[in-house]
């Protein structure tokens, strides 16, 4: 049935394939720019100071091109940029003229240009110059590195980027501010980049340069705002002869301290206990090159203790909460693994299989004692790479550990072990065909085996990218088909069949789009559930305003709507319309509005918990306008206010947020955020009656966020990040109904106790010092609380009286000391032929 599937896929794309290639084209491009780059014998020393003698022989480019805020214009300033190479590094010199003082030069963290008070230079190189991948180094005039790699990243819940920070390499920088600008030197060792093995090379290229008081973004070759792609548009770097691909084999040995203290539970007047645990650890991180296409990243006993803590919320829908991935080794160079929207990566040491059904396997006097939220990783490893002829190949894996729940009876004190989660082995594979007018096709397969009597599931996704050569129009086609094995029960199957195709270039674009996702589709082994059994179908049309006019400088403005409604058995499910506008105006600050419709009665699916139920919802429109200020001012601040109405006169649903910032100096900014969210009369899913009839509740709740954020960076080589956040939800049930078979609800006798709060409180404070290139040591601490209860004064739910009693609550408190030495094979090998040579 699979083969069949796919076959079937296979025709479909063929078909769309003719049918993009009959569109008439012309090459419609800005002519490329080439930068002709020399060798040298005599590598210059980074310092900031263009003195060396490699520079007065290096070519130059020049003649920068504004992108924003006036396409094609002369910039205001003079950006000179020179290159050179060895056998071993790319070496890059800039001059960037500018008036001293009105430089801006705030320090941030690594990777964090984009959010600090700064200007900054960038270069990018496509190594393969197939105008789809590439890699870009960025540097403030502080001294501050970024770096990223270019391409089409899909984030794992529907939208994309092409840019990805999450990569990091290796790489040295020095900049100074002079009487007439600033100056950049740099050195990429080339053991970084993945390029051909050929003895002449021609890689894109670019120059970029911002200037953050104009807001004026110019680059050294031209770019079309209007036309879709930006690799595609750079220019080309010739010259580059005899480089060979050196043995790419780094390691990353870490050693890490931990100490925890967890608060255990206890009953009445008892003193509070807490357990404590001490640990000493060690891993490693391992990066090979196993050729030049090529490269195996793994991780072995990975510590993340570092990582953010995530934003949780009180959950009242039907789906789990899509929580952002933060672990390095599962953000960086894992495009290929992103297709088609099959690997949710958290995933992997995430949730225990069965950690939910423990509470309902508990006997007669016993009570829990641990139960952990998450799994621990075994090893993780990543193979990826592309060939000579232009295929993509991606191999991911990953083992998780056994994990228990600890349950002990009450009476006897013996305790007894629930397994919550097998030994799991969870598997990516990707193979991607590049095609001409920078288009793909790619086939992606995922599962995940679970050892023993448990549920093991499997998915294949058949997709495809086409675009015509004029590079107007896109097509894209994805066909998935998911296997769900559960012991002794028969395979589940169910597929998704989605196609988006539309204008893709020029100041209007549109699309239309359908997506059919059957009842038996089931990804949430390795992927994230949102939902199945449906058939979406809509269309959209986007102006974008890119040169300056009396109000804007740019803006964006959109329409679309759709219809959807349920696979099987075929009924409606709702219709909307969508009306927004994003715009800059000129003096840097921006506004943002929108409407959104369901201009008539729905039903929900979903919300019933019972397949084959359904709940309808009368007319409905959301609005929301947003606003930010200047970010070029010491003090600034984002707003928003929303409103959503239905057609009932005791139903009200706000939403109000702010956001100031203080920028304190060049070093230390802190950014506050207030968020004030308070619902009246909203109807949706409470429990099960004791006859099994579905309660639908109208339930007033009130959600408030704090958070405070402040960074500091006493200089460009370390960095201390505090957030502080404290979030509170209460529920309070108004009404009881029971939900009828065609949607709508009647008055019920139904009563129970459903008033509730929830108190989330996190503190993270991370510091990280970076003593040599790639080398870290990183201090955390993290200390935070949860509290669910019972709303016992429905008529006085204190929100003071919350906070002070989330502050006085027994809290887990983790410190961690860690250190990371970055390790190049080829570098120690270079200096010990040296040493010994001497």
């Amino acid at each position: 049935m699979q083969t069949h599937f796919l076959l079937r896929s296979l025709n479909v794309l063929i078909i769309y394939c003719t049918f993009i290639a009959t569109i008439s084209s012309q090459d419609t491009l800005i002519s490329k720019k080439v930068y002709q780059i020399i060798r040298t014998e005599f590598p210059p020393t980074i310092d900031g100071i263009l003195d060396d003698p490699c520079w007065a022989q290096a070519a130059l480019a020049d003649k920068f091109v504004q992108l924003e805020p006036l396409p094609f214009s002369t910039p205001s300033q003079v950006s000179i940029v020179k290159m050179t190479y060895d056998n071993d590094n790319l070496y890059l010199a800039a001059h960037l003229h500018d008036v001293p003082d009105q430089i801006s030069k705030s320090i941030g963290a690594r990777d964090g240009h984009e959010y600090v008070n700064t200007d900054y230079f960038s270069v990018g190189f496509d190594t393969y110059n197939d105008d789809r991948n590439g890699f870009r180094f960025v540097i403030t005039p502080a001294g501050i590195q970024s770096d990223a790699k270019l391409g089409n990243f899909d984030n794992g819940n529907g939208n994309t980027s092409n840019t990805d920070f999450n990569w990091d390499a290796v790489w040295t920088s020095s900049t100074k501010v002079v009487s007439d600008g600033w100056t950049v030197e740099i050195k990429i060792p080339l053991y970084n980049l993945r390029f051909p093995k050929k003895n002449e090379q021609i890689w894109g290229l670019q120059f970029v340069r911002f200037n953050k008081q104009k807001g004026e973004l110019s680059t050294w070759q031209a770019i079309d705002p209007k036309q879709d792609g930006i690799l595609i548009q750079w220019g080309d770097m010739t010259g580059l002869k005899q480089i060979k691909p050196s043995l790419r084999l780094s390691f990353n040995p870490y050693f890490a301290a931990n100490y925890s203290r967890t608060p255990l539970e206890k009953s009445g007047n008892q003193k509070q206990q807490f357990e404590n645990q001490k640990a000493i650890s060690g891993g490693l991180d391992i990066k090979y090159g196993i050729n030049e296409s090529f490269t195996l990243d793994a991780t072995l006993i990975p510590d993340f203790s570092q990582v953010q803590s995530d934003r949780k919320i009180l959950n009242l829908t039907p789906f789990e909460i899509r929580f952002e991935e933060n672990r390095p080794f599962f953000t960086e160079g894992v495009e290929l693994f992103n297709k088609s929207n099959v690997f949710y990566s958290r995933r992997v040491g995430g949730t225990p299989f069965a950690y939910h059904s423990v509470q309902s396997s508990l006997g007669n006097y016993e009570k829990i004692i641990n139960n952990p939220t998450t799994t621990n990783l075994y090893n993780a490893t990543k193979i990826s790479g592309r060939t000579n002829n232009n295929f993509g190949v991606g191999l991911f894996n990953a083992i998780v550990a056994k994990s228990y729940a600890i349950i002990q009876n009450t009476e006897t004190g013996t305790q007894r072990k629930i397994l919550t989660n097998p030994l799991t082995n969870y598997n990516i594979a990707v193979l991607q065909k590049q095609l001409k007018n920078n288009s793909d096709i790619s086939l992606i397969n995922g599962s995940t085996l679970r050892e023993g009597n448990f549920r093991d599931a499997n998915i294949t996704a058949l997709n495809a990218n086409l675009k015509d050569k004029k590079n107007n129009y896109g097509l894209s086609i994805t066909s998935k088909l998911g296997n769900v094995y559960e012991p002794n029960e028969k395979v589940k199957r169910g597929f998704v069949n989605s196609m988006n195709f539309g204008k893709i270039s020029g100041s209007k674009t549109w699309y239309i789009f359908n997506e059919i996702i059957s009842n038996h589709y089931d990804p949430s082994d390795i992927g994230y559930f949102s939902g199945n059994n449906i058939v979406n179908s809509g269309l959209g049309i986007t102006y974008n305003q890119y040169n300056p006019n009396k109000v804007f400088l740019n803006s964006n403005w959109w329409l679309n709507g759709g219809y959807s409604n349920r696979y099987s058995p075929w009924s409606y499910a709702y219709v909307y319309s969508n009306i927004g506008f994003w715009g800059k105006f000129k003096n840097q600050s921006w506004a943002n509005l929108w409407i959104y419709i369901q201009p008539i009665k729905s039903f929900d699916y979903y919300e019933p918990r019972v397949i084959g139920k359904k709940l309808q919802f009368v007319p409905y429109a959301n609005s929301g306008f947003s606003f930010g200020t200047d970010d070029r001012k010491k003090l600034y601040w984002n707003f928003y206010i929303g409103k959503n109405v239905e057609a009932r006169k005791n139903y009200s649903n706000y939403s109000f947020s702010i956001r100031p910032v203080w920028r304190i100096n060049e070093k230390i900014n802190i950014s506050l955020g207030a968020n004030y969210f308070p619902v009246k009369n909203e109807r949706g899913f409470i429990t099960f009656s004791p006859s099994n009839d579905i309660i639908i509740g109208e339930r007033s709740q009130k959600t408030v966020v704090n958070e405070l954020i402040c960074g500091i960076n006493p200089n460009k080589r370390s960095s201390i990040r505090i957030n502080l956040r404290h979030y509170v939800s209460s529920v309070i049930i108004n009404k009881y109904y029971n939900l009828l078979d065609n949607g709508q609800l009647s008055l019920t006798n139904y009563t129970g106790q459903h008033d509730y709060s929830i108190n989330f409180f996190n503190l993270d404070v991370f510091y990280q010092w970076q003593f040599r290139p790639g080398s870290f040591m990183t201090f955390s601490w993290k200390n935070n609380a949860s509290i669910y209860q019972d709303i016992l004064d429905r008529n006085n739910p204190n929100y003071t009286a919350t906070v002070n009693q989330v502050l006085k609550h027994p809290k887990y408190n983790e410190l961690t000391i860690k250190i990371s030495y970055f390790l190049n094979y080829s570098a120690i090998k270079k200096s010990k032929i040296l040493s010994h040579e001497q």
